[in-house]
């Protein structure tokens, strides 16, 4: 038993860690799994963002405040971005399109709301923009078959007698 004992050891040994270190993965996923892909932070503050159908996202004009000092009013923001500001969920809570606080924020001079912006390109902005752009080519229809050995694009038909 003394002999055989270290080598059932080592031998049990790595399979249980492996099943240790795969548990906490799934334990962790399950936690998180509510927010996952959606929980956002700059230096701890939390902020709202909020996806549509469309892949675009809305980021909470009061989580906006408490990051940023000094930055426009609800009423202001809807007068300057109409098309890029609404009143969202129950209650209703205003958010802000991210290139429209892009726009918003274009002529920061403060440290902190420039490395805000920087932050807010990075991980919210283009990355969105990468999914909206993913989904547009994998929605773009197929090219005809009637063209398919045509060095033409589709919109351009060949002229006769060619």
């Amino acid at each position: 038993f003394a002999v055989c004992a270290p080598l059932f050891g080592a031998s049990l040994a790595r399979p249980l860690l492996e099943i240790a270190a795969q548990l906490q993965r799934a334990l962790r996923a399950g936690a998180y799994a509510d927010v996952n892909g959606r929980y956002f932070a700059f230096q701890g503050q939390p902020l709202r963002v909020v996806e549509d159908a469309f892949g675009q996202r809305w980021l909470a004009t009061r989580d906006l405040r408490r990051i940023i000092d000094g930055f426009p009013s609800d009423t202001l923001l809807a007068r300057l971005h109409p098309g890029q500001f609404d009143r969202q969920g129950t209650p209703p809570a205003a958010y802000l399109l991210d290139a429209a606080v892009l726009q918003v924020l274009q002529r920061a001079t403060a440290p902190r709301t420039l490395r805000f912006k920087v932050w807010l390109e990075r991980a919210v902005a283009r990355p969105g923009r990468g999914v909206r752009e993913r989904d547009a080519r994998l929605l773009r229809p197929l090219p005809d078959a009637a063209n398919a050995g045509s060095t033409l694009p589709p919109s351009q038909p060949a002229a006769a007698g060619t």
